[in-house]
């Protein structure tokens, strides 16, 4: 049985700003709600 996976995935964003940023398993909750707080309004952005 043969499979045809597409690996192209969504092109479109490889045209949107990219975001990255570095997690460690323990954290504050603090900081953890600071970083929700953050990826919320990365996510109310273009």
């Amino acid at each position: 049985m043969a499979f045809d996976y597409d690996y192209t995935g969504n092109p479109a964003l490889l045209d949107c700003r990219k975001v990255a940023f570095f997690a460690s398993r323990v954290v504050s909750p603090t900081v953890e709600e600071q970083v929700l707080r953050w990826a919320e309004a990365c996510c109310a952005t273009d």
